[in-house]
Formats: C-alpha cells, structure tokens, sequence
C-alpha cells in the first residue's frame, strides 16, 4: 500500500513554483504586467482623480502615464519596476538639481506633492496627499497582479510536466 503524504506533496509543489517563478518566461511576463499595473495605479489614484486647474498634464507624452517611462527590468529573478517621468521645472518653483528622472512618481509616492507647495485651489490637504502616496504598495497589493502571477507560475508548471 502507498502512503500518502500531503506535506511531501506540498514540498515537491513548492519547488516546482520556486523553478518557475525564477524562469525567464515567467518574469518577463510579469515585468509587462508589473508596467501594466503600474500604469492603471497612476491613472487611478492621480489622473482619474483630480483636474488640475494650474498647469496642463503631459499625460502619455512625457509624463507618468507615458509607455516610455514605465520601465520594468528583469536581472535573474528580480523584477524592478520604475517611472522614469521627470517633474516640471514648475512643480516646485526651483531648478531642479541632481538627477530628475523618477522624481515625479517618487515625489507623488511619497507625497511630497501637495506637502510642500501651496495649492491655491485647497488640494495641500493631508488626504489629497494620501490618495496618491502609497502607489508602489497599491501596486504590489493588486490583487488582479497577484493573480496573474500565480497563473503565470501554475501555467509554467503545468506546461513543463507535458
């Protein structure tokens, strides 16, 4: 008689996820999935929720929700996702020194906008700052993301037991 051991089954399932979450065909399908939740995270928490009155969004050309500064990079088995978006020279009213490429997304992110400007229009209170900070955590907790993870993991599973 065979025994059954759910414990030697679950370790022999957790290796196979292991190898394929590291395989190349799995992390480069979820780096364009991570740029594709990295987008609509944007759109949601800072485009689909205020209509600035100041100044005109870049939008899809030049600023966050542009295709070319949603980069993610695989290395091996780490993904890195970025916003490579620069803010305007306007945003604060001083040149900006240092390397501005991502400060935008990482001011929004932390925000640092709305903090420390003065908005004429009433947006510098602490929960118009709170509805764009945590971005990179609404990415990471997507659920929609998670879920195409581990499909993107059981399919590679299933595709090399064949």
């Amino acid at each position: 008689m065979t025994k059954f051991s759910a414990k030697a089954i679950k370790n022999k399932l957790q290796k196979k996820a292991n190898k394929a979450a590291r395989s190349s065909k799995v992390t480069q399908q979820v780096a364009k999935k991570a740029e594709e939740t990295m987008y609509k995270v944007i759109k949601e928490s800072v485009y689909d929720s205020y209509s600035p009155l100041v100044y005109e969004r870049r939008g899809e050309s030049g600023g966050l929700l542009d295709p070319n500064n949603i980069v993610a990079k695989v290395s091996g088995n780490h993904i890195t996702i970025e916003n490579l978006a620069e803010p305007n020279e306007s945003v604060f009213g001083d040149e900006i020194t240092g390397e501005p490429q991502g400060l935008l997304y990482d001011w929004s992110d932390q925000g640092l906008i709305g903090k420390s400007i003065i908005m004429p229009w009433g947006f510098n209170s602490g929960k118009w700052r709170k509805d764009r900070m945590g971005m990179t955590l609404k990415i990471l907790s997507d659920k929609e993301f998670s879920d195409f993870i581990a499909q993107a993991i059981i399919d590679d599973i299933v595709s090399s037991n064949k």
